[in-house]
């Protein structure tokens, strides 16, 4: 999911390279699946996934309006026989992408387990990534990392994966990371 959501933010910066993060994020779930994930019995599913960040939040957050356009959620197998529901979160001005200062993209996804999740995370933290190097974040739930060089915060707590991603007209990438990890908190706070 943090691939999709890199690869789809509009807004570029010379430090970002789009196209090594696009074929690193598609060999994950060959990754997945050759780590072999045993899982215990399901968890119960979400209807709506972006539900964990309401509209009024991430506005409060980056200080402009926005507007909640969520994609269905997906459920893809995992290595071991398990599944991951996925749904991407997307929040632009109301008046349409491109139309104000800040953009936000968050990709949420549901585990079968806290296992599963941690796994997945341990995955996903030890590509390579074209969005830089990745720097060990604390006070984050159960585990957190962010990427300096896109923005981008990626999270884990219990058995929810959140990777948040903000961008900015003025490419103020420092301001972007703030940013992501204010809602990384606020994401924590309603991970029950």
């Amino acid at each position: 999911m943090l691939g999709k959501i890199l690869m789809t933010l509009p807004l570029k910066s010379p430090e970002r390279n789009d196209s090594t993060l696009y074929r690193t994020w598609k060999t994950l779930p060959l990754v997945v699946t050759l780590i072999g994930i045993t899982l215990p019995a399901s968890a119960q599913t979400s209807s709506n996934l972006c539900a964990l960040m309401p509209d009024a939040d991430v506005s409060a957050v980056v200080g402009t309006p926005v507007k909640l356009s969520a994609k269905p959620i997906e459920t893809n197998p995992v290595g071991g026989g398990g599944t991951l529901h996925s749904q991407e979160c997307l929040y632009e001005a109301p008046g349409g992408i491109g139309t104000g200062t800040t953009s936000v993209r968050i990709g949420i996804d549901e585990a079968d387990s806290p296992m599963v999740a941690a796994k997945w995370f341990k995955a996903m933290s030890e590509l390579p990534a074209g969005a830089g190097k990745a720097e060990p974040l604390s006070g984050l739930g159960d585990e957190a990392i962010a990427y300096p060089q896109a923005g981008a915060v990626y999270l884990r707590k219990k058995n929810m994966l959140v990777n948040i991603l903000v961008g900015r007209r003025d490419l103020d990438l420092q301001k972007e990371l703030d940013l992501s990890k204010q809602l990384a908190q606020k994401a924590v706070a309603r991970i029950k």
